[in-house]
This record gives structure tokens, sequence and C-alpha cells, in this order.
């Protein structure tokens, strides 16, 4: 049996739940906010890139790729299914989180927030710096002690990108890691928003379907958010019916609190819209939609 090379950064399993009418033929209308253009797609073609998580020093270099396949998309389907069952069938302001599923959502948001490429392509910047400073620093350290041989084969050791990709993966998909990022969700503010005017203006998600706002400077980048940043709201649409959103406990004086792990009713379409332009400025390069996007002010202006 063959091993995929095709690798998503975002499953199929959720990028599904945003196809236009048809869910059976699992076509998806995308954006390219670089080019400039729209086109509909087949979700298997968005969102994904070859030998993405291929690494060529581990024992089987297809390791990631199935890690995620068996260990995070099954989880994630299971996970998203449920949540957006209990959204869709209960009614405002209940309850519908428990702990155990709070725990399984922020294991989610964890682990989708660190794989796409716009994540992968901010922390290699940073380890990248990271490594070429450390590199120097045992040059200097050992020019002294070793020998001419040695001394010339660190001077010719070069960061490159399997190197990095590895670290990074072995270190975003640490358990305890994971586990530590997950204590900090969990004590956010939960608030879920049921969009009742979806079939006119539907939440949208994007490649890089987690968008950390702050609130302070107005702004989705990836270096003024943090999930444990008291400035940062999480925004996470789970289909173009619901969203979750993750709020500190001091936000509005901590007025949110009352309606935390409860469902929203939401018709609002400043507030909406407001959500989705978020998703497209947050997004590595294309935002995905089950309406077309020929009409952009109706989605997000």
């Amino acid at each position: 049996m063959s091993t995929p090379r095709r690798h998503h950064y975002v499953p199929q399993v959720y990028l599904k739940r945003f196809c236009s009418e048809d869910k059976k033929l699992n076509k998806i209308y995308v954006y390219d906010k670089i080019q400039n253009k729209e086109y509909q797609s087949d979700i298997s073609k968005i969102a994904v890139e070859k030998d993405f998580y291929r690494v060529s020093d581990k024992e089987d270099e297809f390791y990631w790729e199935k890690f995620y396949s068996e260990n995070i998309e099954t989880k994630y389907n299971e996970i998203i299914e449920k949540t957006v069952s209990l959204s869709v069938l209960t009614i405002k302001d209940a309850y519908i989180l428990n702990k155990e599923l709070k725990h399984d959502i922020a294991f989610i948001l964890c682990t989708q927030l660190l794989r796409t490429k716009k994540s992968r392509k901010y922390f290699w910047k940073i380890g990248e710096k990271a490594a070429e400073g450390r590199l120097k620093e045992i040059k200097r350290d050992l020019k002294d002690i070793i020998s001419k041989e040695k001394k010339d084969i660190i001077d010719k050791f070069k960061i490159n990108g399997d190197l990095i990709k590895e670290l990074g993966l072995d270190i975003i998909n640490d358990d305890y890691r994971i586990e530590y990022f997950i204590e900090y969700l969990l004590d956010k503010t939960w608030v879920f928003y049921k969009n009742l005017i979806s079939e006119d203006i539907p939440f949208i998600t994007s490649d890089h379907p987690i968008c950390l706002y702050n609130t302070y400077k107005k702004s989705v980048k990836l270096g003024d958010n943090g999930l444990a940043l008291n400035a940062t709201d999480i925004l996470f649409p789970l289909n173009k019916k619901i969203l979750l959103a993750l709020y500190p406990k001091e936000q509005l004086f901590g007025e949110l609190k009352k309606f935390d792990g409860k469902i929203q009713y939401i018709d609002e379409k400043g507030f909406i819209k407001k959500i989705n332009r978020y998703q497209m400025l947050n997004c590595h390069r294309q935002i995905y939609s089950p309406v077309s996007f020929k009409f952009k002010e109706k989605i997000w202006y």
C-alpha cells in the first residue's frame, strides 16, 4: 500500500462542513487573496501540499502524515460532529459543554492552530534565527579546543529545512506542550454562536481556520497574539452555522462569563461579516465558503 504524498494541513473532514449545497460532490468556493481570484474546487485539492509532513531523518519518513491521519483526524471528525450536533439541537442559553468535550475541543484547537502552512512559516523564521544563533555560539566556544578537521565540519554545517521541519513537528506535537496550551484554553470563556441567517451570510473558513485576534492592537498577526494573552480572542468556525469563540475571562469586565459554555443565537449581519473579515485577513492565502465570493460585500464588507 503506497503512502499518500499529498498532505492536508486542514483536514478534509473539516472542510467538508463548508461545502456548497450538494455535499456529496465535495465542492467548495475558494477565494485566493493573492491572485484576487475565485473558483470552485474539490476539497481534496485545497489546503494541501506535497510531502508537507514528510521528514527524511525518521525511520519512517511519512511518520507525521500517518500520525495526523490516524491520531488527530479521526478524533477531529468525531469531536466536531458532536459539538455541531449539540449546537444545532440545543436551545438558546443552554449549556452544551461538559468537562470531557471541552478538553477534546481544546485538543483540536491546539493541534489545528499549529499545523498549518501559515504557522509553519512563522515558527520556521523563529527557529532559523534561534538555530543560527546557537550554531554561532557553538563555533565560538569550540574554536580553540577542537581540531582543525572538526572545526571544518562545524563550519560547513548548514541549517536546512528538513531539520527545522522535523524539530518543529516534534515540538508542536509534544504531549506535555499540548496539555500546557490546553490548560490556558480551558481557563477562557467559551461561547458558541448559532448563525440564524447562514443561508444568506454563512460563516466562512480558510487555510488557517483558527483566527487569533488581538482586541487591543486590532491585529490577527501571529506575532501580536498568543493562547495565554489576555488581549487575544480565539475564533473557530465549525461550519457555516456554528462559530466557537474563546474570550479572556477579564474581557468586557467579565460580562461574557454569563455566556460561558452556552449557545447564543446571532442574526446580526455586522457581527457575522466581521468574523468573516477576520478569516480573510487571517488566512495564509485562501478562504473557503459554501457560497460564491462574487458579492464579497455580502459576506464580509
